[in-house]
C-alpha cells in the first residue's frame, strides 16, 4: 500500500499583464477558489475551499464568476 501525500499551495504574488489564453489560472471573485484552466470552463482546482479541494476536476466550471490571475502559484508535496 503507497503512503498518501497531501499536496500544498502557496500563492506568491501578482504580476498586472492580462492574459486569455489557455492554459491559465483563474481565481474566483468571491471565494478565493483558484482554478487552472485548459480549456472553456475545464480544468482543475489549483487552491481548495470549503466547497472543493486542491485536484478537484470540472468540465463545467462558472468561468464568467472566475477573473485572471496574474502570479505565481507553488504547487509542493508534504
Amino acid at each position: 500500500m503507497e503512503a498518501v501525500m497531501a499536496v500544498k499551495s502557496e500563492v506568491v504574488g501578482q504580476s498586472p499583464e492580462p492574459s486569455a489564453d489557455y492554459p491559465c489560472i483563474k481565481k474566483h471573485e468571491h471565494s478565493g477558489l483558484m482554478v487552472l484552466f485548459e480549456g472553456p470552463r475545464t480544468g482543475v482546482a489549483i487552491s481548495g475551499n470549503t466547497c472543493y479541494k486542491i485536484g478537484s476536476w470540472s468540465s463545467d466550471w462558472a468561468e464568467y464568476c472566475f477573473r485572471p490571475f496574474h502570479g505565481t502559484v507553488t504547487l509542493s508535496n508534504e
